[in-house]
């Protein structure tokens, strides 16, 4: 939500009947592997937007991995990533929508 607001989309929380588009989506991340006192997770983000007719505007999901020395921020780092690169093709598909 950060970014989009950040590039001038106005940001609604929960379901308001106000907005043009729902974005909705789930995330998770999962241990990998250990070497040493490193850590790996995988982290995996799914989205998908639908406009007022409750039609599929955008749908996709991105897997990443993350190192780091604990298992938390190796598995938000992931997250992280997977956010950034979905905001990349999503931002994209919103101002197709909007015009």
């Amino acid at each position: 939500a950060l970014v989009v607001k950040k590039l001038g989309f106005q940001v609604y929380e929960s379901n308001a009947d106000k907005a043009d588009i729902h974005i909705s989506g789930e995330a998770f991340s999962e241990l990998g592997m250990t070497r040493g006192n490193l850590v790996s997770c995988r982290g995996r983000l799914e989205v998908k937007a639908t406009n007022r007719k409750d039609e599929v505007i955008f749908v996709d999901r991105r897997t990443t991995i993350a190192v780091d020395l604990a298992e938390n921020f190796a598995g938000k780092k992931a997250l992280q990533k997977a956010g950034l690169e979905m905001v990349k093709i999503l931002v994209p598909a919103l101002a197709d929508a909007a015009q």
